[in-house]
């Protein structure tokens, strides 16, 4: 496989990076992650070329999700002959991508990007001409296949598309700026998905107060146009105090998730910071800050959907070291997206009471120390989480990091499926174990190599099954589901650079991943889970 980077000086303020075919070998892998929630997990990008001049593209909405472009397929089959899958992609290839970003102007800046990524095929087996034979015993027919013809066939999963994003920005004043942005999802057999915005930022000339602000729509398949706005007022700079206010709201049919991000529409939520600080030297005190946060929220039906606020925070010592911590309480008495469309679900226990708590030694050494517990009450149980993780610098080339996290729930009432219009939920005892190691050498100013690696192991326990049947009530035991599994899962990068001249750089990259998932057992072992993160049935990619 081959392809092309292409990068181009317009002029000295603006720039323009192509890439054909690309690969993007030289990228670490993502974090393994648990997700129980109704919110899709948000990964970090990695890849150079999409994030080289990233933050020309942001702003309060997120409106330019990279990571859509070039995500595994999202389609699915539909043949009724279907049997199993032969092979599958697990990327959408990139065939080209083109971007430009700079100055047009002296206080003008300006983003563009444009991607097309190709039609991806699933190849499965199916199976045609079958003959069936149907026998009678009493009352009941039984039919059994005679014969049947097993075939090859390809599916498409995901349609050819066009991505692109315009994002233009003009400063103003001092410290200000209003912008515009526009995006457009385009795939086959699909009508585009559009959205837009305009934002501003006004800050006052000795920076002390702030107004920020963002109003966008969404067009989807030319259906219903939704509509979002966010409003923040800020008092940027004081002696000891800071604060700010906002509002964000979200409408019913606001779609920005064809190529941007956000984690549910129809919304209204307020918030508001208020924070006390300190940065003057006293006895063994170097600094010290104190926030205090409120954010509730509702839907648009008036429903309370939030009703949280937390206290947190952070005391620097004269030796650098930190001490931190925080409580946090929810309130609210609804979800509505819990039973995932059958209607409200009633929190069985509130209000819930989280804390937690940091010990960071100073950073400047050459071994770093940090201890991180937490805990709370939650969905009618409990839970709580202990990390404690290191970073030595042997010598100035030279770094190594390591951390492990373990977490604890017990009784915590989760959805499990839909039967129907009826949702299941059950108690669910989980552990959890997160491993991370990382190591960097400079071996010269030209060569370097770093290690990555990033564990998952985890054991859940469903107990108690029942019926949801609304304000809070539920059926007596349900015998029929059993959701129990347990889930591993390693990825590792292993990347050495080599620059053999000015501009010029060669990698050899080294990605593996490993995940694992088991029905049969349920809970969390140590020996035998962190066996399998080292285990086989891994992927590699060189």
């Amino acid at each position: 496989n081959a392809g092309l980077d292409l990068k181009y000086g317009i002029s000295s303020n603006l720039v323009l990076n192509a890439t054909f075919n690309p690969d993007f070998g030289q990228v670490e892998l993502d974090q393994p992650v648990l997700n129980l929630s109704t919110y899709e997990t948000f990964f970090a990008e990695k890849r150079p070329f999409f994030l080289e001049g990233a933050d020309l593209f942001q702003t309060d909405f997120n409106l330019f999700y990279s990571r859509r472009i070039g995500r595994a397929p999202q389609g699915a089959l539909t043949d009724p002959e279907y049997i199993y899958t032969i092979s599958a992609p697990r990327a959408t290839s990139i065939l080209g991508a083109a971007k430009l970003t700079g100055k047009l102007f002296d206080r003008t800046t300006i983003a563009l990007l444009t991607t097309v990524t190709q039609r991806e095929y699933e190849k499965y087996a199916a199976q045609t001409n079958v003959r069936l034979d149907s026998v009678w015993s009493g009352d009941t027919l039984h039919t059994t296949v005679i014969s049947a013809d097993t075939v090859t066939r390809r599916g498409v999963v995901e349609p050819a598309a066009n991505y692109s994003v315009l994002r233009v920005k003009q400063e103003l004043f001092k410290n200000s700026s209003v912008g515009a942005i526009v995006s457009v999802a385009d795939q086959n057999s699909f009508r585009p998905a559009t959205t837009g915005g305009i934002n501003w930022r006004f800050i006052t000339n000795d920076n002390k107060w702030g107004a920020y602000g963002q109003a966008i729509f969404s067009r989807v398949n030319n259906f219903k146009t939704g509509y979002g706005f966010n409003l923040i007022f800020e008092k940027r700079s004081g002696r000891h105090v800071l604060g700010s206010i906002g509002l964000t709201v979200k409408s019913r049919d606001l779609q920005i998730n064809r190529l941007g991000y956000t984690s549910r529409a129809d919304i209204i939520s307020h918030n508001a910071w208020l924070q006390y600080y300190t940065i003057k030297p006293w006895w063994i005190l170097k600094e010290s800050y104190n926030n205090l946060n409120f954010y509730p929220s509702w839907n648009f039906d008036g429903t309370n959907i939030g009703l949280g606020g937390n206290f947190n925070t952070t005391i620097v010592f004269t030796n650098y070291w930190s001490l931190g911590g925080g409580v946090e309480i929810q309130g609210e008495k609804y979800n509505d997206l819990e039973t995932r469309g059958n209607g409200l679900w009633v929190w069985p226990v509130r209000p819930t009471l989280s804390w937690w708590f940091s010990l960071n030694t100073d950073y400047r050494k050459k071994l770093g120390l940090n201890w991180n517990p937490g805990g709370g009450s939650d969905r009618g149980g409990h839970w709580w989480a202990n990390y404690f993780g290191f970073t030595l610098r042997p010598r100035s080339n030279m770094e190594f990091s390591a951390g492990m996290n373990y977490k604890r729930y017990r009784d915590i009432l989760r959805w499990v499926q839909n039967d129907g219009d009826t949702s299941v939920f059950a108690n669910l005892n989980n552990d959890e174990i997160y491993l991370e190691a990382s190591a960097g050498m400079v071996l010269n100013r030209n060569l370097s190599i770093q290690l990555s690696a990033q564990g998952l192991a985890s054991g859940l326990d469903y107990s108690h099954y029942r019926y949801y049947l609304g304000g809070g009530e539920y059926s007596g035991p349900v015998n029929s589901f059993n959701s129990d599994y347990n889930y591993s899962e390693m990825n590792s990068t292993l990347l050495l650079r080599w620059e053999y001249r000015p501009g010029s750089t060669l990698y050899l990259v080294w990605t593996r991943s490993r995940p694992d998932y088991d029905p049969t057992v349920d809970n969390l072992e140590i020996s035998r889970d962190i066996k399998r993160l080292f285990s086989g049935n891994t992927r590699n990619l060189f």
